[in-house]
């Protein structure tokens, strides 16, 4: 044999290791972004069965009180002359409307499925109605009106105190600023639409933060309501809350009150179109002659 081939290494001479190439960084690396992306899957999909878990039990909700947001098929848009001119030669009389009911319409208390710390267990979705004394909380309005006095209220103001919007149901003159109000702890996101018939045209959409915790104040938002109509205020997350804004040029619409009656002033004498829409009772139309000479200065509207 060689003198090559028959030397043989020697146990006693440590071997040299041969140097890693970097790849352990990159294995940390890629190791924690996998992490992150399994995090934020598990994230997405605990939100989503969240949020599937709230439509469902707000789907056994409609089937076991019967509540269920207001159809907007009943809530037809507001028709007033585009001719509208003030005109302050009006007659000085009171036109009231009593509204009243032959059934209860009273809504139904709702179980709460979110925010149950800021909401408690049970909530009142809406204002009352119905009873005997009459059906509060209608919205009245007068169509084919083309001259008259203006809406002059610009400023509202609807927060979700107790987990419902308030006021229930109000009104306000074309160009007014709402104030949207959030005195609850956790975001609230809400939609702001206009009830045309028989669908919604979207608003604005508002996302609000929660509440300040040191200093209590309400996270607001401001919305325009430059056109007529039936406006609706929904939460998104909380479907109860729920709040109507009649928005008029004309100051011949109202909200009725406990006793079931609203009251306008100066609405000159003629024909026209009386309109009451209530959230449960729905939508009422009725013509109407002004004239104190036949006893027009009183109207009753009945829901069946």
């Amino acid at each position: 044999m060689s003198e090559a081939t028959s030397e043989k290494p020697d146990p006693k001479k440590p071997e040299k290791k041969k140097p890693r190439k970097p790849r352990r960084g990159l294995r940390i690396a890629g190791r924690v972004i996998l992490g992150l992306i399994f995090t934020g899957m598990a994230v997405w999909i605990l939100i989503d069965l969240d949020r599937r878990a709230s439509e469902m039990a707000h789907e056994a909700l409609h089937w076991s009180t019967g509540f269920s947001p207001p159809a907007v098929a009943q809530a037809p848009g507001i028709a007033i002359g585009k001719e509208f001119t003030e005109d302050f030669g009006s007659p000085s009389e009171t036109f009231t409307v009593q509204v009243t009911s032959t059934t209860n319409v009273n809504p139904p208390e709702v179980r709460t499925f979110r925010n149950r710390n800021d909401c408690g267990d049970t909530v009142w979705p809406y204002g009352s109605g119905g009873g005997s004394m009459g059906l509060a909380d209608a919205a009245v309005w007068i169509e084919g009106v083309d001259k008259g006095s203006s809406n002059y209220v610009t400023f509202l103001s609807v927060s979700n105190s107790g987990c419902s919007l308030w006021p229930h149901v109000s009104v306000a003159g074309v160009g007014t600023t709402m104030t949207v109000e959030n005195y609850l702890y956790s975001p609230e996101a809400l939609r702001v639409t206009l009830l045309d018939g028989e669908g919604e045209t979207l608003i604005e959409q508002i996302s609000l933060e929660g509440m300040d915790t040191y200093t209590y104040a309400a996270r607001t938002a401001d919305v325009t309501l430059d056109q007529p109509g039936l406006v609706k205020i929904q939460s998104v997350l909380r479907p109860w809350e729920t709040s109507f804004v009649l928005v008029c040029e004309h100051a011949y619409c109202g909200v009725t009150d406990w006793e079931g009656k609203v009251q306008m002033m100066n609405l000159p004498h003629g024909k026209y179109t009386l309109h009451a829409w209530h959230h449960i009772a729905g939508h009422h139309s009725q013509e109407i002659t002004v004239d104190p000479a036949i006893a027009g200065s009183t109207q009753t509207v009945t829901y069946p």
